[in-house]
């Protein structure tokens, strides 16, 4: 069973790799592959919990670099009315979340303020986990809807 945890591990099924590691240690609690299991488990749940955050990761980081040139535009009272006016001047191309959506703007009625969203993993409003939406309102995060 602890080979097989491996096999799967190392085919990128972490999940799996875990709970049989898991299953390794409770199963056969006092052989060596549970000893091994002990010491690994942790290591791969830690891996596992990352390539799940990426993407979140990655959207929020995707989301900053964007908001930093629509907050020096927004300084100088020039926020653009689509973020495909900053192409390719600002932006070399408009932001896609990594989910493959493009990350919505949205510009104040007064044109002095703006929202950028991305809509999570789902594509939809709302969610939890991956598939919440992340909103920045004039340079900062803010939790709840648009």
């Amino acid at each position: 069973m602890y080979e097989e945890s491996m096999e799967k591990i190392t085919a990128g099924d972490l999940q799996e790799g875990v709970s049989l590691l898991q299953q390794v240690i409770s199963e056969y609690p006092d052989t060596a592959a549970a000893g091994q299991a002990r010491k690994e488990i942790d290591l791969y749940r830690g891996i596992a919990g990352a390539v799940e955050n990426y993407p979140v990761a990655s959207a929020r980081d995707l989301m900053v670099r964007t908001a930093r040139v629509l907050e020096r535009l927004r300084f100088r009272r020039r926020l653009p009315a689509a973020l495909d006016d900053l192409v390719p001047q600002k932006l070399d191309s408009t932001p896609v979340d990594p989910w493959g959506e493009a990350l919505i703007y949205v510009r104040s009625s007064n044109g002095r303020g703006y929202s950028l969203i991305s809509l999570g993993s789902d594509g939809a409003e709302g969610g939890s986990g991956a598939a919440r939406d992340i909103v920045i309102r004039n340079g900062e995060f803010k939790e709840g809807g648009w």
